[in-house]
């Protein structure tokens, strides 16, 4: 299980603080690799000063590509993700860091602010909600329940974030490894934000789906065909999503060895999608059952079996927008049918919702 972390991501705004600092011997702007990248290369002394040397105190915790500690780098509280020097699969994934992160800017994105080659080591702003892993399983006392309206801004702004990665103009790119633990959360105000892109791909044939040689990601997560074929596309991402969907409306884990079966979408299908009899008892309060049902209809297209008859996430976005507004008191919810268009009634609500998810 990978680590859960939280480290934050600001507004692009916010790096006007840091481009202030260049001059003092902190950062150094340069990356020549990526052209018109925000970057900034570190100094790994100023690195191992705001860490206390990498002191275990700092840590913030362990994965596959190594450590992230928490550090305070002029002035400002940073996660400082460190590459294990024996780690080939981290590099690579460092490696794809960077070239996403350096270009793709967003607000439901994390903001990389900097790399340092010796380490070598990223370096994100501190974030201080958690991931959404830790706010549902109520790890630990430090945060506060998510609410429903909550989780459905945080179901909003991962939909977000996916839904520009995959309209990216050079090509859509695939996240290809979306879950509560790579979702972490800015308080306050709470947005949630995409991290972890070290298993993120580039396909410039938006149509097409890309083979990989091995499977990776997280169980619970992975969708059908990759399992089977090895084969990613944004399709790929639009099952995750749902499961991510899942775990929000139901607050269970994607995957739980003594559940039958196991894998919460699979347990989701045996139950019928049923958003009332599914959803989470500590929200019943804040979430009519009307609201219910129809979100789990929006999960259930995002996990079909076949890709082609899964939500775009321009039309997921759309329909979570529909019903939003309802939860709001607004129209009745609509959702896409798998052509994209209105699935049921409030049609001309959903197209005005479509509209609004093509202009984020």
């Amino acid at each position: 299980m990978p680590p859960k972390i939280s480290h934050n991501d600001c507004g692009v705004t916010e790096m006007e603080r840091f481009e202030g600092f260049a001059g003092r011997g902190v950062f150094h702007r340069s990356f020549p690799a990526q052209a018109n990248s925000h970057l900034e290369q570190m100094d790994a002394a100023a690195l191992a000063a705001a860490t206390d040397g990498f002191s275990d105190a700092r840590l913030l915790g362990r994965g596959g590509f190594g450590a992230v500690y928490r550090g305070r780098l002029a002035g400002l509280d940073v996660a400082v993700k460190r590459l294990d020097a024996a780690s080939m699969q981290g590099a690579a994934e460092f490696a794809n860091e960077v070239r996403f992160l350096a270009r793709a800017t967003h607000r439901n994105l994390i903001l990389l602010l900097g790399y340092e080659t010796e380490g070598p080591c990223l370096v994100y702003e501190l974030a201080r909600g958690g991931s959404v892993e830790e706010r549902l399983a109520c790890a630990n006392d430090t945060y506060a329940p998510l609410t429903w309206s909550l989780r459905l801004g945080v179901a909003i702004d991962v939909a977000r974030g996916l839904n520009f990665l995959h309209a990216w103009p050079e090509g859509a790119i695939v996240h290809g490894d979306v879950k509560t633990a790579n979702v972490l959360l800015t308080e306050p105000p709470v947005v949630a934000k995409l991290c972890d892109f070290g298993l993120g791909r580039l396909m410039r044939d938006r149509s097409s789906q890309m083979t990989t040689m091995n499977l990776k990601g997280s169980w619970g997560y992975i969708c059908p065909e990759y399992a089977r074929t090895g084969k990613v596309g944004p399709g790929s991402d639009v099952y995750s999503l749902g499961v991510v969907l899942l775990e929000l409306m139901t607050g269970a884990a994607a995957f739980e060895p003594a559940r039958s079966p196991p894998d919460l979408a699979s347990y989701a299908r045996s139950k019928g999608f049923d958003g009332a009899a599914l959803l989470d008892a500590r929200v019943r309060g804040d979430c009519g059952g009307s609201v219910a049902d129809v979100f789990g209809r929006v999960v259930e297209q995002c996990l079909t079996e076949n890709r082609a008859d899964r939500m775009a996430t321009e039309t997921l976005l759309a329909s979570l927008f529909s019903i939003r507004d309802t939860a709001r008191g607004g129209h009745s919810a609509a959702i896409a049918g798998p052509s994209g268009g209105p699935g049921g009634g409030g049609g001309h609500s959903f197209l005005a919702r479509l509209n609004e998810a093509k202009s984020v």
